[in-house]
């Protein structure tokens, strides 16, 4: 049986800080760009080739948001230490899309404004890039 040592564990558990590239890519703000840029590059990839979405894959596309930005939320709370309940997740998955212009403003104040700007950025940037494309 081998042993466990204390070098072999991922730095977010042996309490050492992480660097902060590998810290950002440790986050879920991460996925969320990964996800805008995989979700863009498909998107223009359809208007290359001039030929339309499918329904389901639109309608899959919308949806896949949700749960990596309610991650986001809950992760970022986590990391402010601004949690305003102890069941904070399941608060944002049942009042969904309410829950991230709430916490936009809640946890910045007026700078959420910003936040909700970028958010919605990175769910409208596949949109904007494939409307360009076709238009070119």
């Amino acid at each position: 049986m081998e042993s466990f040592d204390r070098t072999d564990r991922p730095p977010y558990v042996t309490g050492r800080p992480l660097p902060t590239m590998r810290r950002f890519l440790h986050s879920p703000t991460a996925a969320l760009i990964v996800l805008a840029l995989v979700a863009t590059l498909i998107r223009c990839a359809y208007a290359v080739e001039r030929s339309p979405l499918s329904p389901h894959a639109e309608s899959l596309a919308v949806i896949c948001w949700g749960w990596p930005v309610m991650i986001w939320m809950d992760y970022d709370a986590i990391r402010r230490r601004r949690r305003p309940c102890f069941d904070f997740g399941l608060f944002l998955v049942v009042t969904f899309p309410v829950s991230i212009a709430w916490y936009c403003f809640w946890s910045r104040g007026w700078r959420g404004i910003k936040l909700l700007l970028g958010l919605g950025g990175l769910l409208f940037l596949p949109i904007f890039a494939a409307t360009f494309l076709e238009e070119a």
